[in-house]
């Protein structure tokens, strides 16, 4: 809207002058922290439950569900190894660095659309580790929360490249230190919680998964439309 005025007093306006302003985000680093401490009532349930769900999506994504989930549970961490087809080097950045960006939102055989879910083990853990086996080629990032190299916001590096054969996504969440054993080897209490979570996601969301080794008991869903 443009103003004239006469005497420093307004004596008319023109209303759609052409002057836009666009909405825009703060790339502050505290932002990003709170934004990841508040988005989720249950943080660290979300941080293990989203991985799975995104690692079962990429499994139907590829016609591969009749393939089981891989979940690796050990005393450090959780890993979720999927059949899917992996993301390209060149697409990192917009899957996992950027917000509001999703590869599901034309897609109603999949959960989510808001490209938050990847995202989550931000919520609770200070890094994670993700493989993608894409194109030949299997690269390990290091995800960040806190990157110095990125300004202090969330950033990537890139650990390791190889070549493979294989294909699908695996994403290693490691469990906060709460203290250490008898033998300096550290351990948390959150382990428990989560393998009893993991296992109650993967049966109440019909999730074809083994976890360790041993296939879970599913409850059966419908995929009918109009099914629960």
């Amino acid at each position: 809207m443009q103003v004239t005025q006469q005497d420093k007093h307004l004596t008319h306006a023109i209303i759609n002058a052409g002057e836009q302003l666009s909405f825009g985000v703060s790339e502050d680093p505290m932002f990003f922290k709170m934004l990841y401490s508040s988005l989720y009532s249950d943080p660290r349930r979300a941080a293990f439950r989203e991985p799975l769900c995104n690692a079962w999506d990429a499994n139907i994504d590829n016609g591969m569900e009749e393939t089981p989930l891989k979940v690796t549970i050990t005393d450090e961490s959780v890993t979720y190894r999927d059949s899917g087809k992996g993301i390209p080097h060149s697409k990192i950045r917009e899957v996992y660095l950027t917000l509001g960006k999703s590869t599901k939102v034309d897609n109603s055989a999949q959960t989510g659309g808001f490209g938050l879910g990847c995202k989550a083990p931000f919520a609770y853990a200070d890094h994670f580790e993700v493989r993608s086996y894409c194109e030949g080629i299997c690269t390990i990032y290091r995800m960040l929360k806190v990157d110095p190299s990125n300004g202090g916001k969330p950033g990537a590096s890139v650990i390791a490249q190889f070549p493979t054969t294989e294909t699908g996504l695996s994403v290693t969440i490691p469990f906060n230190i709460h203290g250490h054993d008898r033998s300096g080897n550290p351990t948390s209490h959150d382990k428990d919680a989560v393998v009893q979570q993991i296992m109650q996601d993967i049966a109440q969301g019909g999730i074809l998964a083994e976890v360790n080794g041993v296939l879970v008991p599913t409850i059966p869903l419908k995929r009918e439309p109009g099914s629960w």
